[in-house]
């Protein structure tokens, strides 16, 4: 019974001094966008969904003006987890804040209402990324409101944070396309030793260092991520 009472009163403290949905919601948006495909082109438009609770309604029982905002970050969350953006900046030690935003809410949002947040980068410079966010209705595709937001990097660049993103992958793009070619090249010499007639389709010749000629019958996959294929 005292153990019952203590865990009780630990729970009551912990929600009382932290927003603990908050951080839950956080937690499970990283973990969510984990398992979804990889994002290659960070320009994308990145759609994360939600819906209107009864806790994030106000006294005109829509949607609170402050909820919007953070709805916002679940999104960037999830879309900087999924682009693998947010893994390559830990790894380069920097940070990421807010540094300005600004929001226009157009039409309010009911109760039960579900929505989606189409996130996308605008474009950077040296010191930040600039992102829209529109709330877009999914009962009848109204936007609801547009906030733009200043993504300021602490101990890092946007310039240096793409470019140890894009050289990774494109060393793992590579290295898939070199295996793929390699296997392909001794499967059709054992076809070539066995008599069996090898037919050259949608083949890629690759000129190499000694001059030579490697020919693969690529993946479409794969040659769709790399473009040093074509």
């Amino acid at each position: 019974m005292l153990q019952v009472v203590l865990v009780e009163g630990a729970l009551l403290v912990l929600f009382s001094c932290l927003e603990v949905w908050y951080f839950v919601r956080g937690a499970l948006a990283v973990v969510h966008a984990w398992f979804q495909p990889k994002i290659w082109d960070i320009l994308t438009v990145h759609s994360f969904g939600s819906m209107v609770l009864p806790r994030d309604l106000d006294q005109m029982c829509h949607m609170n003006n402050s909820r919007y905002l953070r709805e916002c970050d679940f999104a960037r969350l999830h879309f900087y987890t999924q682009n693998r953006l947010l893994l390559a900046l830990f790894q380069l030690g920097g940070r990421m804040v807010v540094g300005a935003s600004t929001i226009r809410y157009r039409r309010s949002l009911a109760i039960w209402e579900p929505f989606e947040i189409q996130t996308k980068i605008l474009g950077w410079d040296e010191k930040a990324f600039y992102v829209e966010q529109r709330f877009v209705s999914k009962r009848d595709g109204f936007v609801s409101a547009v906030m733009f937001c200043k993504q300021n990097l602490l101990d890092c660049s946007p310039d240096k944070l793409i470019a140890f993103l894009w050289k990774r992958r494109l060393i793992q793009s590579l290295t898939r396309t070199v295996s793929a070619a390699l296997a392909s090249s001794f499967c059709g010499g054992v076809q070539r030793q066995r008599g069996a007639a090898y037919t050259h389709s949608h083949s890629t010749h690759t000129r190499g260092s000694g001059g030579g000629t490697i020919n693969a019958d690529l993946p479409p996959r794969i040659r769709a991520e790399n473009p040093l294929c074509d």
